[in-house]
C-alpha cells in the first residue's frame, strides 16, 4: 500500500520486492507490472506532448514574423495573441509532464489594469472598474483565465459582455456577466476540471 501511495505522488516506479505468501506476491507482480506500464505510457505521452510543443512553436515563430508586417494596432492584438498561445503550449506540457509543484508566482496584479487591457483588446465597453486593485496571483495565469471568461461569452454570451470588479473587504470578484444561456447545473462541477 506504501509502495501505490509513493508511486501515485510521484509516477516514478518502484519494484517491490516479491516476499510474503503466493498470494500476496502474486499481487506484488500486478503491481510492478501495472507501474512500470503507467510510467510508459506517461513518458510516451510527454514525448508527444513534447514533439507538438516543438512543431506549434516553429509555427508560432512564422506568425511572428509575418505579424510585424502588420498595421500597429492589428499587430499588438496579434502578438498578444502568440504570446497567450505560446503560453497555452507551455501549461499544456507541464500539465502533461504531471508537475506535482508547478512553478506558480505569487506576486501582486493590478487587476484593474489587466481588465483595462482586455477590455481595449477586445474592444467592450468598461462596467464597474476600480482603480488600481493589487491580488497576490500569477499573472499569466490570471490573464489567461480573463481572457477565456471573455472569449466564452464573446462566443456563448449573446454580445458584448459587461466586464469589471467588485470590491469586498476580504476578496475581489472579477465580473464578466453575458446574457448568453449560462451553464447549466449538472455541468457546472465540471469547471474546475484541466482544459474544461
Amino acid at each position: 500500500a506504501r509502495g501505490i501511495d509513493a508511486f501515485a505522488k510521484s509516477a516514478a516506479p518502484k519494484t517491490l520486492p516479491m516476499r510474503g505468501p503466493q498470494e500476496t506476491r502474486r499481487i506484488i507482480a500486478a503491481v510492478n507490472s501495472m507501474q512500470a506500464e503507467i510510467a510508459r505510457l506517461i513518458g510516451e505521452r510527454n514525448l508527444a506532448f513534447a514533439s507538438l510543443s516543438h512543431d506549434l512553436r516553429t509555427h508560432l515563430t512564422r506568425l511572428r514574423l509575418r505579424v510585424e508586417a502588420l498595421p500597429t494596432p492589428m499587430r499588438e492584438r496579434a502578438a498578444a495573441d502568440i504570446e497567450a498561445m505560446s503560453a497555452i503550449i507551455d501549461a499544456a506540457v507541464q500539465f502533461a509532464a504531471l508537475d506535482a509543484s508547478p512553478a506558480v508566482e505569487n506576486e501582486p496584479v493590478d487587476l484593474s489594469a489587466m481588465l483595462h487591457t482586455a477590455i481595449e483588446m477586445h474592444r467592450l465597453a468598461a462596467a464597474r472598474i476600480m482603480p488600481a486593485v493589487y491580488v497576490p496571483g500569477d499573472v499569466q495565469l490570471l490573464r489567461r483565465a480573463l481572457d477565456n471568461l471573455i472569449d466564452n461569452a464573446l462566443r456563448h454570451g449573446g454580445g458584448a459582455p459587461d466586464v469589471g470588479l467588485d470590491v469586498a473587504e476580504t476578496h475581489v470578484d472579477v465580473i464578466v456577466a453575458d446574457r448568453g444561456p449560462g451553464i447549466p447545473d449538472a455541468d457546472k462541477g465540471r469547471l474546475r476540471r484541466a482544459f474544461v
